[in-house]
């Protein structure tokens, strides 16, 4: 037993100079500062648009900035850019569920408002992610070990992630 051990202390341990870090925290801090700038503290609005709001209203619109209040306790506002004038209305009416569906992608009131603007949109951002087609045995062997799965929202986003694996290692060979 070691004198530290005696008097109740724990062993000294020297700290580790660095520690391993997800890749994404990395980016995060990089691409924080230009973010930052239209107002997004992080990247997840931008690159999960089309998964916010749905691919067809991803086509024809996308997040510009997002503003918040001084005192910071109340949501912010997301500016958007539309094509149309006409997608702009439809935006309007649909300004509640885009709303709830941004809140529910962060898991708190991020969004209380929209505010919309008309004009072209970055290219990016109307390109469709490509489809990761399947075998029947591979489709079906993936549909089996996903059918105890209850939420039908995760079995999904499962399924997508499982179909990227899949085509991401025949890509690989």
């Amino acid at each position: 037993m070691t004198p530290d051990q005696k008097n109740g202390k724990k062993p000294y341990r020297p700290k580790r100079a660095r520690k391993s870090q997800l890749l994404s925290r990395m980016v995060e801090r990089i691409v924080k500062p230009v973010f930052g700038k239209r107002g997004f503290s992080n990247a997840a609005i931008i690159n999960n648009w089309s998964e916010i709001v749905g691919p067809e209203l991803a086509k024809f619109s996308a997040p510009e900035k997002l503003t918040f209040s001084r005192d910071g306790a109340s949501g912010g506002i997301l500016y958007l850019k539309t094509i149309t004038g006409g997608m702009a209305t439809e935006i309007q009416h649909l300004e509640p569920i885009i709303i709830e569906r941004i809140n529910r992608h962060f898991g708190y009131k991020a969004v209380v408002g929209l505010r919309l603007s008309q004009g072209p949109i970055p290219q990016e951002q109307n390109k469709q992610p490509p489809k990761h087609e399947l075998t029947p045995e591979q489709e079906h062997a993936l549909n089996e070990s996903l059918s105890n799965i209850e939420d039908e929202e995760i079995r999904l986003t499962l399924a997508r992630l499982g179909k990227s694996i899949a085509y991401r290692n025949k890509t690989d060979d």
